[in-house]
This record gives structure tokens, sequence and C-alpha cells, in this order.
């Protein structure tokens, strides 16, 4: 069927909106929402509002427009109300634009037409939207139902033509929404016209004029024109290009889709998921961290106090341990406390408001052993223990006495460095690599487990000790209790990796741990 492509309109101050009625239980709620659509302006207007998520109980929100002519994205997931625009203006030269936004775990995106694409994290545990109430589309039929954050930006409706909505939520594939065929699913219009059918409908425009851009080809069909595009470009115009992560996305919806080339598509998994895809449930009891891991814990009050515990066995001898900050947006001034791993040394730094003091351990981490650290502040002194080595410790300026930090709790790495502060992100620039098996502040101990519903996490998954072992000639490894592991060698090889070979055995002797099976020949 063909496609129908509505125009909206501001008429004494009475917005065009079409309402839609996403999920009717409300019940439904979603870690992943993604947007698609591309857009007409009609009017020299640089701001309005494209369409709003609204949930009728909590403030909870998410609406996207228009505002001084960038592409704006204001919502509020139960942390209060945030802001992402667009890398640039919206071009005027452009007839129509390709927009593709949303939000995907805890991540926020922008892309229009063809801008470097905006991406936002937000740095707490987040209430998603549950669609207790419809989407408006295009305008709203009364302000009074904005949250009034919107408001200041978005007061007035769109004025142009829609074209391809499209949403995914839990599907890697979007369902479109303004269709002819879906008009039956609209529960109320206003002010709404259709343009005639599919493609674009101007005046004295055809196939004659060669609009389809990079070497898309063109076709007419009852007075109007539409473009058929070569891949990867699409759009009406064949002018935009396809995304990874955008117009499929088969990672799970609590999840992250990225793609480093542009290419192959990669899947950041939450807390307690694994597999390619995420699309499995993972069990965690001892949580091993990648260089692309992290955890994000509830944080403390540590302003004139801190005491840490942390037993860890890294496999890599660089790597942030722990980070909290004053303000997770800025990359070089505020408050922070970082702890982690430098040349095999425990690395400390934190700053107070005045000057970054350092604590070096005397010694360097054991790899594939556990570390024990003990790390205490009062005002601006602090000491630092590796394992059984002696305390060391620093004082920091007496002007400033208080860490005024009031980030959670980041553990085993951050998921961008470019956001840290550059007096430990010059030392340290990957996460850590390795297990943690104990971790306390305070008095609190924090259970790194999936008994533990206040985890929010990226990348971790269940330690191992024999992921990376060493065993050779097609020994079998075996966990130990104290985080190690053992090789059982096949009958002819002994040493600790079973790397050397016995060329003669008179005598068999047994440690407990091994067996010999041979087979008795019958007469």
């Amino acid at each position: 069927s063909l496609v129908g492509i509505p125009l909206f309109s501001v008429y004494q101050n009475y917005s065009s909106f079409i309402k839609y009625s996403w999920n009717s239980t409300g019940d439904l709620v979603l870690q992943r929402l993604e947007i698609q659509l591309q857009f007409k302006r009609d009017s020299d207007k640089k701001t309005g509002e494209l369409l709003i998520f609204s949930e009728k109980k909590g403030g909870i929100f998410f609406a996207v427009g228009i505002y001084d002519n960038f592409i704006t994205v204001i919502f509020n997931f139960g942390n209060g109300v945030r802001i992402v625009k667009s890398h640039d203006e919206l071009s005027v030269s452009r007839v129509w634009h390709y927009l593709v936004t949303g939000y995907s775990g805890q991540q926020v995106y922008i892309f229009i037409d063809n801008q470097p694409k905006v991406l936002y994290t937000c740095y707490e545990k987040l209430s998603y939207l549950d669609f207790t109430s419809a989407l408006f589309i295009g305008g709203i039929p009364f302000n009074a139902i904005l949250p009034k954050s919107v408001l200041l930006f978005f007061s007035s409706g769109f004025i142009g033509a829609l074209y391809k909505l499209s949403l995914r939520t839990d599907s890697p594939y979007f369902t479109p929404i303004l269709f002819k065929k879906l008009q039956n699913d609209l529960t109320e219009t206003t002010n709404i016209q259709l343009e005639n059918s599919l493609g674009i409908v101007m005046e004295a425009q055809s196939c004659q004029n060669q609009l389809c851009n990079n070497n898309g080809s063109c076709h007419e069909q009852e007075n109007v024109f539409y473009c058929i595009c070569l891949h990867p470009n699409k759009g009406i115009l064949c002018q935009d290009t396809v995304l990874p992560c955008v117009e499929y996305n088969p990672c799970h919806p609590s999840s992250a889709c990225y793609s480093d080339n542009n290419f192959d598509i990669n899947c950041d998994c939450a807390f307690g998921k694994s597999g390619l895809f995420c699309q499995t449930n993972l069990v965690i009891s001892i949580p091993f961290f990648n260089d692309k891991s992290y955890l994000l814990l509830p944080g403390l009050n540590i302003a004139l106090y801190t005491s840490m515990e942390m037993y860890f066995r890294p496999d890599k001898i660089n790597g942030l341990l722990f980070y909290v900050a004053n303000n997770m947006n800025v990359s070089s001034s505020g408050d922070f406390l970082a702890i982690g791993l430098y040349s095999g040394y425990v690395l400390v730094r934190f700053n107070l408001g005045r000057n970054t003091v350092t604590l070096l351990s005397r010694t360097c981490v054991t790899t594939n052993n556990i570390n024990r650290l003990h790390f205490q502040r009062i005002n601006n002194q602090a000491v630092m223990k590796l394992n059984d080595d002696i305390y060391v410790g620093v004082r920091s300026s007496p002007l400033a006495v208080s860490l005024d930090v009031n980030s959670n709790f980041y553990v085993g790495g951050v998921p961008d460095f470019s956001v840290i502060n550059t007096d430990i992100s010059s030392e340290i620039k990957s996460n850590f690599v390795g297990c943690i098996t104990h971790f306390k502040v305070n008095d609190k101990l924090y259970m790194l487990n999936s008994s533990n519903t206040d985890i929010v996490g990226r990348n971790i998954g269940e330690y191992n000790s024999c992921i990376n072992n060493n065993c050779l000639n097609n020994a079998s490894c075996s966990a130990e209790a104290d985080y190690s592991y053992r090789c059982n060698c096949l009958l002819g090889f002994s040493g600790v990796f079973c790397e050397e070979e016995l060329k003669t055995m008179t005598v068999a002797s047994f440690d407990g741990s091994g067996y010999w099976m041979g087979q008795i020949e019958t007469v």
C-alpha cells in the first residue's frame, strides 16, 4: 500500500497532532526506545515539537523536537531533566532531514542527516518509560499535559511534513507508525492532511530533474516521483547513509550497540547478560572485568572520611580500579578520588579542591594472584597498604579537607575516559582486567554478584581461573578455591603446566588428584 505523508500546522496557537496509543496496558517497561523519521519543514520557525512520550504519573518523559534550529532531546528518567542537542544546526539547504534518536541502556543518542553522531551517557540507574500514556506526534491538544521543562523548549507544534516514522523497542527491527494501513491504530488526529502518495510531492518536479543522489534510480507513479537507493545510501533523495546499530540492532534491549569500523556490530552487555548479542542470562558470583567492563554502585558519604578494602586478582598491570568525582562530565576540574594500577604499582590520586596529590605503593601487585589493598583518608591525610607491605602516606593542602563528590562509585573502570579527571587519565588509560573478590567502603560491604539488584554494569563476566590458563600438551584445567588453577597432565607429562615430557617411567606415584586407567585383556 502507498505511504501517507501527514502535514502538520499551527493555527491560532493550536497545533496539529496525531495521538498514537502505543501500549494500552501500561505495564511494559522498556530499556530501549529508538525513533527513526524523516521530516520537511514548511516554515522559517526554528522551534517545534516532533514527538513526546510522557507518563501520566511520575514525571518521566522523552521528548524530541527542534529548538533554536537544533534537534533537541529532553528527557527525565527519574534522575532529573536532561537535555541533549544535535552537533550542528539543521541545514537550510536540505529539503528533507533524516533523524534517528532514542535511548538504549544507559545511552541517549542523536543522529541527524550526515552530522556527527551525538552520544550522551547517563551515569545513574534509570527508571525507564512504561508508556502509561500515548505517543503524541507533531504536537499536542493542549499545553497543560506537557511537563513544564518541555514547554520551555517546545511551546508549539511542528510545521511541515513527517515521513516514515518508525519505532523500535525490544525488537531488532523498526515498526512503521505513519502508514495508511495503520491509520486505524491512530486513536485521535487533529488538522492532519496527507500528501497524495509515495515519495515527495513537489510542483514541476519529476525524474527529469535528477533529484536522486548517489546514483539512486528515479521512478514516477501517479504524478509523483520516488527514489530507489543503492546500498549503503537511503532516504527520500538517497542522500543519507545506513548506520550500523540503527537499521538493525540485534543487541538485547538492556545493552548498548556500537561499531568501531562502521561495519561490524558489537554489543555492550548489561550486568547479568552475556553472549554475542547479550541474549543469555548470566549468574555472577565473582565478577570478571575486561577492558570494556565497569560496575556502577550507589555512592556513600565519604566527604571527611574514606576507608576502603579491595581484594583483586589482576591479569594486566595497568587499569582503573576505582573512580568517584564531583562531576562526571568535566575532565579537568572538581574533586575526585581515583585508584588504579600503573605499571604494576597501585596509584592513588585525589583532589579536595586545592591540589592533586599522589600515593604510590612501594611494591608491585602480583598478577594471577589475589592482592589486598587498604586505603584510608581522614580529612586531608591519606594512607595506603598493599598486601603485607608497610603503609605509605600523603597529605594534601590543609586549606581543603572535604572530598565533595556526588557521582556513584565506578569499580573496575569507567564507560568513557574522556570525562574523568585528566590528572588520572594521563597515567591510567584503560580499565582493569581481572577479578575483584571483595569491595568494602567505610562500613558497607558491597556484594558484587547477581544477588545485588542495585548494580549497574557493562560487560561483566563470571570469573573462571581456567579461561586464560597456560596448561600444555592437552592437559585439562581445574579451578581452585584460591582463584588459581591446576593443570591435570596426561600420562607421560609432568610439571606445573604439564610442560615436561617423561621419557621413561618405572614407578608410578599418585598425589591424591591423579589416576591411571588401563584395559584388562580377557584370555
